[in-house]
């Protein structure tokens, strides 16, 4: 029965891979979750104790904007590929996730600008088939995240940070999986991704909202002084 599921897990995730976006079957939680999925997911859920959920958000964002120039470039868009690079590089890499928003808005007006530019280069299809369309969640979930912009309660917080910690989670063990190429490793490393992704969002991350928000809004320093 176990080897059967597994041609089926398999079987599934091959034809994900030939319709040739690596990603085009992200939706819906996969059908069985690996030990490896769940000792990521693991990882992960100490990262996020440990006050570590910066770097990796950090990382999910370079391994997005990465394949997106990826893929530029495949599309016969070198000089668009090679213009986000260096400006991610040179100019946003280390400092996005630094920067204090007063209001509500996304992180970067850059990072929109962008997004912008890969959906209308690659087409709408392609960057949701890619997951490419999660810049938007990293965008717009940091400010409320990390800043908790406009004093969001607790429901609001985890409409921005149950999201933003499954695509965290699924970039960077996805980038770390599969490298630089983006060549090899599609079949094994989109599952794993997935199942980690699955786990956070579904347990993970609504298990550490309450204490995170709490942190994030200040709200544990303003119930003392009640």
């Amino acid at each position: 029965m176990t080897l059967l599921i597994s041609l089926i897990f398999s079987f599934y995730a091959y034809s994900c891979e030939n319709t040739g976006e690596p990603n085009a079957c992200h939706h819906g939680a996969p059908p069985e979750v690996s030990d490896h999925s769940r000792r990521v997911a693991r990882r992960f859920e100490r990262d996020m104790e440990d006050g570590r959920l910066r770097e990796r958000t950090n990382g999910a964002l370079d391994a997005m904007i990465r394949l997106g120039a990826h893929k530029l470039r495949k599309a016969g868009h070198k000089k668009e590929a090679k213009k986000l690079l260096d400006e991610w590089d040179n100019q946003y890499r280390f400092h996005l996730l630094r920067r204090d928003l007063g209001d509500h808005k996304p992180l970067s007006q850059w990072l929109k600008k962008k997004y912008e530019e890969l959906e209308a280069l690659l087409g709408p299809e392609v960057c949701h088939a890619l997951r490419l369309d999660d810049i938007k969640i990293i965008n717009f979930g940091i400010p409320v995240v990390f800043s908790c912009v406009d004093d969001v309660d607790e429901l609001e917080y985890s409409k921005h940070f149950v999201p933003l910690a499954g695509t965290v989670i699924y970039w960077t063990t996805f980038f770390s999986c599969v490298g630089f190429t983006w060549g090899t490793g599609f079949l094994y490393c989109s599952p794993l991704s997935w199942g980690a992704e699955f786990l956070t969002e579904k347990y993970i991350a609504p298990r550490l909202n309450e204490p995170i928000w709490k942190l994030s809004c200040h709200q544990e320093e303003l119930s003392c002084r009640r």
